[in-house]
């Protein structure tokens, strides 16, 4: 399996951000716009957290808030657990597990370079396993 480094080079750029201080229907607006299902939350280029749509549903909607009230900054997660470009996939599957988290933000030290999500993973496992059959009956 891959590294991180080497999921993060096969997706096309999509760092979908929002300010903390936007409102969640903004954030909602926006991921449903870029077809994702998170938005990465950052002030002044420094990373502040996560928002899941999943979040958005448990948060807003089961506490009687007000997306369009509240603010990304009361709902984001702060501590999703992180990984570095050398973690392999295993590790983030373990961590993903662990946490029970879809999502793994990607930094090199201080510096945000993307997010790894379990469809990534899955996507290149699937991708693997194609390659390893197509070999197997090209020899067989």
């Amino acid at each position: 399996m891959k590294n991180v480094k080497e999921l993060l080079a096969t997706q096309s750029a999509k760092f979908n951000f929002i300010s903390s201080k936007a409102t969640v229907l903004e954030a909602l607006v926006l991921m449903k716009v870029a077809n994702v299902s998170y938005i990465i939350v950052r002030d002044d280029d420094q990373y502040k957290g996560i928002v899941c749509e999943k979040d958005c549903l448990h948060k807003i909607t089961l506490n009687g808030l007000k997306p369009e009230k509240t603010l990304v900054k009361d709902i984001l997660i702060k501590d999703f657990p992180i990984v570095s470009p050398d973690d392999s996939t295993e590790h983030c599957l373990e961590l993903m597990n662990s946490f029970q988290v879809l999502y793994l933000p990607v930094f090199n030290g201080h510096q945000f370079l993307g997010v790894i999500s379990v469809y990534d993973i899955l996507k290149e496992t699937a991708e693997e396993q194609h390659i390893k059959h197509k070999h197997d009956y090209t020899y067989a």
